[in-house]
């Protein structure tokens, strides 16, 4: 199963961290994020990680209330062995 992921600035780092809790709670903006889907936050943004189909549900239910910004999303994301050299940099700098 191929995974898509989210890229979302929020309007303060409690609000990144509402998008974590919902997600490991099971559902954001009233979509089922199911068992499977993962997210973290560090300061104003938050990062999503699901199937491609819940991307694109969470992409068509974002709040118009200004407290969400999506700056990338990203369907079909490569493994790490597909990666070129940068994106692999960044992987393993997040291991750190």
């Amino acid at each position: 199963m191929s995974s898509s992921i989210t890229f979302i600035l929020c309007s303060s780092s409690s609000v990144a961290q509402g998008v974590v809790n919902d997600v490991n709670a099971g559902e954001l903006w009233g979509v089922n994020m199911g068992t499977t889907s993962k997210s973290s936050s560090y300061s104003n943004y938050a990062l999503v990680e699901a199937t491609e189909t819940r991307t694109l549900a969470l992409l068509e239910s974002v709040p118009d209330d200004g407290k969400f910004d999506i700056q990338s999303s990203e369907l079909d994301v490569d493994s790490f062995t597909e990666s070129y050299g940068n994106e692999k940099l960044w992987f393993l700098r997040g291991r750190l």
